[in-house]
This record gives C-alpha cells, structure tokens and sequence, in this order.
C-alpha cells in the first residue's frame, strides 16, 4: 500500500466519525442506515439486531482472512441486490481484498 493513502476501509472509519447522522447505505427499496449505526468502531448502536450483523460481517472477514485473502486480492461476489451484497463486500474489504461484483445472468462471451 502506498504512503501518505487511506484504503477504502480507513476512510469509511474516517467518515462514521465524522458524519455519524449521515446516510451510509442506502438502498433502492429506500432502506438506509447511518454511519454510526454501521461504524465498527461505535461503542453503541441503538439497533439490537445491528451488533448481529457487525458481528457476522466480522466473521466473514476473518473467513476470507483464513482462507489467504491478502491486501488486494480479488474476491468474487455474487448476488441480489440488497443488504446481503453490501455486507458481503464490506467483509472483503475489511479482510484486504477488493470484491469483484459477478452478473450470473449476463451470458457467457
């Protein structure tokens, strides 16, 4: 990694301090969560349910981290659209890779 440059990672910590009431996600079925309610660094949510999904994209980061996902590694990520996808590539960015988003319905040439 270069010096003196943030990874995508850093500067969402960066941002969640900053703009804490901001939207962080937003998504087309008008679903929306702020910074700090998806913060790793947050020492509270108010959400119960959030500290589940902090720790299960935790665990798939650590996952990946175990299998040999390194800085910069591509990871492939396939799916709907929807929290799921935006959880999935947050764990790989958070273990070092950079995700790969995969369209399984565009044909194959």
């Amino acid at each position: 990694m270069r010096t003196g440059m943030q990874t995508l990672v850093q500067a969402f910590l960066a941002s969640s301090v900053s703009f804490s009431q901001h939207s962080a996600i937003e998504l087309a079925d008008g679903f929306s969560l702020c910074y700090q309610h998806v913060s790793l660094r947050s020492p509270r949510t108010p959400l119960p349910h959030l500290l589940q999904v902090r720790m299960l994209v935790l665990h798939a980061a650590w996952v990946l981290a175990r299998h040999g996902v390194q800085l910069e590694d591509a990871v492939c990520v396939t799916g709907d659209e929807g929290l799921l996808m935006v959880l999935s590539q947050v764990a790989v960015l958070l273990a070092g890779g950079c995700y790969v988003p995969l369209d399984l319905q565009l044909p194959e040439e």
